[in-house]
């Protein structure tokens, strides 16, 4: 998609030289799901590019759009031509928050390794569980440091340190400018009067839905972030609700837990229907 997208750009470079004959359509569709999306900004008016849905869900279109006789052309033309269903594309707005919260996963799961690690060393030299609740933290260093490990060993637990404190201040960094978006903007600050939300959360959820608009109804924004139940059902059988379809951003999904646990742990209404479930 991002050759064909190349072509047209180059066609309408030479296009004064081009007699009108010879000229292809300046317009193209690009999978949601590639890494295409530099072609709207770099293209300005020359191009016009459709984000059309992923190869998957096309092919479940194709299906009913040629068992219906409305689907007779080829897949590579516009959706004016090809009846490709467009989908919605995020502003640059939504793209840079986007970019900032896949980076901040990305730096935790990371720091998430190197914990490991050190927890690995210690298991394996037969070391007991230190007694300080954090092992990263000021008293969980310094019994860390007390412990009597290999040189090779120690030499890894030091790097591995190094590298939680190079990482703890990459994210904050980014939860700096998370915390600065969220007082200027009055719907992140809305989305924190949510129990067990804070300013990551809010976020990740803004981010992950662009403007709520485009959604109908609440149902469409359940099943946007794959949080509705799977449903099998045959012929009259009566329907079986399985688990949640997943279908959606997965970091969204994870921050979301993370609240749901959060507002499950606070005094309120949240946390009696939780332990009413519970029992």
């Amino acid at each position: 998609m991002q050759v064909l997208c190349t072509l047209n750009m180059e066609m309408e470079r030479i296009a004064p030289t081009t007699s009108s004959a010879t000229m292809i359509s300046n317009r193209t569709a690009r999978d949601r799901t590639s890494h295409a999306g530099w072609v709207p900004r770099r293209s300005e008016s020359r191009i016009f590019c459709h984000a059309v849905a992923p190869a998957r869900s096309l092919s479940r279109f194709r299906q009913t759009a040629t068992a219906s006789g409305s689907y007779g052309r080829r897949s590579g033309c516009c959706p004016e031509d090809a009846f490709l269903p467009e989908v919605w594309t995020p502003d640059e707005q939504t793209r840079i928050l986007r970019r900032r919260i896949s980076r901040r996963a990305q730096l935790v799961r990371q720091r998430t390794r190197e914990k490991n690690r050190v927890h690995a060393i210690l298991i394996r030299n037969l070391k007991e569980r230190s007694p300080a609740a954090d092992l990263f933290g000021t008293a969980g260093r310094r019994w860390l440091a007390a412990q009597e490990l290999p040189a090779d060993e120690r030499e890894m637990v030091e790097a591995c340190l190094r590298g939680i404190d190079f990482l703890d201040r990459e994210v904050a960094a980014i939860d700096r400018a998370l915390a600065e978006l969220v007082l200027a903007s009055p719907e992140l600050r809305r989305l924190l009067t949510l129990p067990g939300v804070n300013c990551v959360t809010a976020c990740a959820l803004l981010a992950a839905i662009g403007d709520v608009r485009r959604f109908p109804s609440a149902r469409q924004l359940v099943s946007y972030l794959g949080l509705d139940p799977k449903v099998r059902q045959s012929g009259s059988e009566p329907a079986r609700h399985g688990r949640i379809s997943k279908q959606g951003p997965g970091e969204t999904r994870r921050v979301l837990v993370e609240a749901a646990w959060h507002a499950a742990r606070t005094t309120g209404p949240l946390r009696a229907c939780h332990e009413a479930d519970r029992l």
